[in-house]
């Protein structure tokens, strides 16, 4: 990486815009820059450094100085570098962050730190520091601690290098030299490896955990071979273990094979054994239930002869009994007019309970209606009262507004008091800065006076010894020297004189700045106080400092019990829309339900007068069907044809 041309704006000692072609010292060999202390070399690396970093060439520097304290307020601070790369030439500017004056109005503002790296190859450019500095760290392959330490080392720093760690060391010289792929292909080699290495062991031990867990009778020839490769617990023979395993278990198959045909043989012994058995079973079974059947015959045959006697004696009461079915017969053709009595009677009991729910559902109505007629008339005058609620709370609302618009301007007309009194303050802090300050430089500059003038006496007093008499004089060419000047053995020196001087220009620019800044101050200061008198007049009409402080605070306490007293007025007026609302989506459902409620009564009126007429009609047809039965009731009826059964059967005895 190779400068070319280097731009400085406001940056450090340099007030201005200083402008360092590189290109034009050539290409070829080195040049020097050199200067007397505090002359700016290295504030040169450092444009360079915080250009590609946004950081200085040192660690006793940051960037948040690079602002140069000399520099006018509209004068931006900038560093911008064109820089060859590979025969390749790229542009990048970059700033810090500092205070300028705002665009608008008094004041500063703070300006952000941003950068811009542009490319040769027409490529979009890099913007924001961050940004920035990561394209130029990939760009030359070093991060700024690497660059500050190999290519732009301050002043002290070359030993941090010579004594970095090694691996430190390695790792800056692998990005010097871009053998980072190589490393990365050792550790990966390293890492694969390792994984071969503990796959293998893996194995082993997957492969003598099996040989582990395979069995062998003692008394096979095999079992010394197996229990030898188990105890040596190592796979280095793993051939001769395959052999083995393969030879027992071909004898396991064989001897599984032998016992496998023996099992089928017996299983089809043990099943013709459980047909058998099944059969025998059967047959005794069958021989038990004939045995059972033949004495049961034997011992039904009394019961026979005594059913055969009774049989007989039906015969000769045939006559009676038919006389009692033709009775039972004309009883039991009657039953359905019971049943249709019955019937009637229920319908007719019904119809009177009907009766009776109905007219206890009117009366419910008739309440119900006189209820919702009640409520409605109520919501009626209430709606009345609370007629033009929204025009109250529209005005006690813009009554609040304002109050509320007063206390803005009255706080506003506070904050700047409070201000101008700050201002103040500030303001005769700085005067007083000024006055110690320059009472400071007055003393050190007449100080200096007197010992510039004992520097030059002492001078004087030097040349003065070498005056000889006839001798031209080399000041005034005179031959005759009648009052030469005495040497003075307490003059100072000319470095303690360049000192003295150099803290007296301190002290002298140290005034300069303190004066600017009460001037500054000042300005401030009056304009805060014309803006606060200016509201004053138009809110009070006055311009007196005091008076407004004392009229502000009266008034703002004045306005905010008005607003409270509003806010609450408001709340109050606002609870009453809302009750006027609220009554408002109550009333059609209220007009609803007593419209249907008037229906429903007149309904049920209607309702009750059918049922009258219907129960009146089935009364008379259940009076007409009693005269046709010989029993009131049903059960009565039923009652004579059970007697009649019950004669029936005693005949059947």
């Amino acid at each position: 990486m190779r400068p070319q041309k280097l731009t400085i704006s406001a940056f450090g000692p340099y007030a201005g815009c200083e402008v360092i072609e590189f290109d034009k010292l050539g290409d070829k060999g080195l040049y020097l820059i050199t200067g007397d202390t505090g002359s700016g070399k290295t504030t040169i690396f450092d444009a360079i450094v915080f250009a590609l970093y946004g950081e200085a060439s040192g660690r006793n520097r940051e960037s948040g100085m690079f602002r140069s304290k000399y520099a006018k307020e509209d004068v931006p601070t900038f560093v911008e570098m064109e820089f060859l790369y590979r025969d390749k030439v790229y542009k990048i500017r970059r700033n810090p962050d500092y205070e300028r004056p705002k665009k608008t109005g008094d004041g500063t503002t703070k300006q952000s730190a941003d950068a811009t790296l542009e490319f040769p190859d027409g490529r979009m450019p890099v913007t924001k520091s961050k940004e920035v500095t990561a394209a130029v760290t990939e760009l030359i392959g070093l991060d700024y601690n690497q660059f500050t330490q190999i290519a732009m080392i301050a002043q002290g720093d070359f030993l941090r290098l010579l004594l970095a760690k090694t691996e430190e060391r390695s790792q800056i010289f692998r990005k010097i030299f871009r053998t980072e792929p190589y490393k990365i292909l050792q550790e990966k080699l390293k890492d694969a490896s390792k994984r071969l290495h503990d796959d293998y062991d893996d194995c082993c031990k997957s492969i003598m955990q099996y040989l582990a867990g395979i069995k062998c009778d003692e008394d096979d020839g095999l079992y010394v071979t197996l229990k030898k490769f188990k105890d040596s617990k190592s796979v280095a023979k793993i051939s001769e273990v395959s052999e083995l395993i393969h030879d027992i278990v071909e004898k396991d198959s064989a001897l599984h094979k032998d016992i496998t045909k023996k099992i089928s043989d017996i299983d089809k012994e043990l099943e013709k054994i459980n047909e058998d058995r099944g059969k025998a079973e059967k047959d005794k079974q069958l021989r038990e239930n004939l045995l059972k059947e033949q004495e049961n015959l034997k011992n039904k045959e009394p019961e026979l002869q005594k059913l055969k006697d009774c049989l007989e004696a039906e015969r000769k009461r045939e006559p009676e009994k038919k006389k009692i079915e033709y009775h039972l017969q004309k009883e039991q053709e009657k039953m359905p007019e019971y049943d249709k009595l019955a019937g009637l009677d229920r319908e007719y009991q019904g119809v009177l309970r009907e009766i009776e729910e109905l007219e206890k559902s009117r009366q419910t109505s008739c309440k119900l209606v006189e209820s919702l007629s009640g409520k409605l008339a109520e919501f009626r005058n209430k709606l009345e009262i609370l007629k033009g609620v929204e025009t109250k709370i529209a005005t006690t609302e813009s009554e609040l507004k304002r109050f509320q618009d007063e206390i803005g301007n009255l706080s506003e007309l506070k904050d700047l008091m409070k201000k101008c009194e700050e201002s103040l303050k500030e303001l005769t802090k700085l005067q007083q800065d000024y006055s110690n300050a320059e009472k400071l430089w007055s003393a050190k500059r007449d100080a200096y006076t007197l010992m510039e003038k004992s520097f030059f006496d002492q001078q004087a007093g030097i040349l003065a010894e070498e005056l000889k008499e006839n001798q031209p004089c080399p000041v005034c060419g005179s031959l005759q020297h009648p009052s030469p000047a005495k040497k003075h053995t307490d003059a100072p020196s000319e470095e303690q004189l360049e000192n003295e001087k150099t803290q007296v220009d301190k002290l002298e620019q140290e005034v300069k700045n303190l004066s600017l800044q009460a001037g500054r101050k000042k300005g401030q200061y009056d304009t805060i106080c014309e803006t606060l008198k200016d509201k004053s007049v138009k809110i009070f009409g006055v311009s007196d400092v005091e008076k407004i402080k004392s009229l502000t605070e009266e008034k703002l306490l004045e306005n905010h019990i008005h607003c409270e007293e509003l806010n609450k007025a408001i709340e109050d007026l606002k609870e009453q829309r809302r009750l006027k609302q609220n009554i408002e989506m109550q009333m059609p459902q209220v007009e609803s339900d007593l419209e249907k409620e008037r229906t429903k009564e007149e309904q049920l009126k209607t309702r009750i007068s059918e049922l009258k007429i219907q129960s009146s009609g089935t009364l008379a047809n259940l009076n007409g069907l009693k005269e046709g039965l010989a029993y009131a009731t049903k059960d009565e009826a039923e009652s004579n044809i059970n007697k009649l059964q019950k004669a029936l059967r005693e005949m059947v005895r």
